[in-house]
């Protein structure tokens, strides 16, 4: 595993929409719910839209182009919930150290 520092932590307590980052050559969008980050790879698998420019509702990613709908909780973030991508979003392992945030270049899937 080849982790990397991305970001602080504090700045994503008050971002209303997803944090894109890059990860070695990986665009990944970096998302906090409450006391989680979630690490979900940065376009959605329908249409490649921009999941950096989606809505965060409630515990669920929106694609902005096309409405699908991508689950965050804690075993199952990127679980697509609403078509019309037919997959859900690769994972990323991050680690959260004092203020700093890192991801893993490799998805866990």
């Amino acid at each position: 595993m080849a982790y990397e520092q991305v970001m602080s932590l504090s700045p994503l307590a008050k971002m209303m929409t997803p944090r894109k980052v890059t990860v070695g050559e990986t665009d990944i969008v970096v998302i906090r719910r409450g006391e989680e980050v979630y690490a979900l790879e940065a376009t959605c698998p329908h249409s490649d839209a921009p999941l950096g420019k989606g809505a965060l509702c409630d515990d669920k990613l929106v694609c902005p182009w096309h409405k699908s709908v991508f689950y965050l909780g804690e075993n199952s973030a990127g679980e697509l919930l609403e078509p019309p991508s037919l997959r859900a979003l690769k994972r990323y392992s991050v680690k959260v150290d004092h203020d700093a945030v890192w991801i893993d270049s490799q998805p866990l899937d």
